[in-house]
């Protein structure tokens, strides 16, 4: 497989035409401004994956060569509109673009390994048009080597059709209060910065009230068993909250199960920071991560236990 060449450091969206494609541009596109950085778009298109479907295999008169082009040809045109809506959205930004005739997943993650993060849209365009998270998604931010942005909406969005939301009005992130956590909270306390939003860290624990009681907030001066974890909570925020002075945090257990929490009452314009494990692809943490994709309708944005990717 042919890798396209990408500035390393790239903010680096994939493009593929749907509505949450045009959004995670967008998104892409205001980030690299922030950020100083080149943004780079990305379509992974393989026609022979189209050539091996029955339904054209078994159809008569079908020009494969021509059919190819086609494809490629749609390619173009699909990363042109998706340049013009990035140079508006950031006009000082500069863009590239790419195709690669290969599986979107295999070049994403491909590209992981050099770009400063991956902004994706949550499912392409594809038949199946429901909330479920798409399979593209769902792999490069299970395996992907950098932190990736999966631009989520409500299933039923007002402004579907419309322009997508611009910019990022809050930012969230689950934090375990342990240092297992600790490059998704810091990566919540720069994006807090960049877009100068207020932010919240979540923790969110199991007991016997939330087994009884449901999932809900823990008022700050409960008489119950939560000191050790509100002090934990104040240990993992205090040297960050240094590093960043002009972010406004807001420290707050919940409890209740990561994936029904964390995205609660979020709206369109929230960023949801969550953390994923290194150490094994096939670990509770990666599951929860996940979880909290399916569940979530507004950004969410996967950070690895180890950075990967150039900072």
């Amino acid at each position: 497989m042919q890798i396209p060449s990408v500035r390393p450091g790239s903010v680096v969206a994939g493009v593929d035409g749907s509505r949450d494609s045009r959004r995670a541009v967008v998104l892409a596109a205001e980030l690299a401004s922030r950020e100083r950085r080149p943004l780079a778009l990305v379509h992974g298109a393989d026609p022979s994956t189209l050539l091996r479907d029955p339904a054209w295999a078994l159809m008569a008169g079908v020009d494969q060569e021509r059919l190819s082009e086609a494809v490629r040809e749609g390619a173009r045109g699909l990363l042109a509109e998706a340049v013009v809506l990035a140079e508006h959205v950031a006009p000082d930004v500069t863009c590239a673009t790419a195709t690669v005739e290969a599986d979107a997943r295999a070049t994403l993650l491909e590209l992981s390994r050099v770009a400063h993060v991956l902004v994706l849209g949550s499912r392409g365009r594809g038949p199946l048009r429901s909330p479920v998270l798409g399979s593209v998604s769902a792999t490069v931010a299970r395996r992907a080597h950098c932190p990736v942005i999966v631009s989520r909406r409500p299933p039923r969005d007002p402004a579907a059709d419309g322009d997508p939301v611009r910019g990022i009005g809050q930012v969230v992130v689950g934090c375990d209060a342990t240092g297992g956590s600790r490059a998704a909270v810091e990566a919540a306390f720069r994006q807090a910065a960049l877009w100068r939003a207020p932010l919240r860290v979540v923790h969110c624990f199991w007991d016997v009230d939330a087994a009884l009681h449901g999932h809900g907030a823990v008022p700050p001066r409960a008489a119950d068993d939560t000191t050790d974890l509100r002090l934990l909570l104040a240990e993992t925020l205090a040297g960050l909250q240094e590093k960043y002075p002009d972010v406004r945090v807001t420290p707050e257990l919940r409890r209740g199960l990561v994936d029904v929490c964390l995205p609660e009452g979020l709206g369109a314009d929230a960023l949801l920071v969550v953390g994923r494990s290194e150490a094994d692809h096939r670990s509770w943490h990666v599951s929860t991560a996940l979880a909290v994709l399916e569940r979530a309708h507004t950004a969410v944005l996967v950070v690895p236990g180890v950075a990967g990717g150039p900072s």
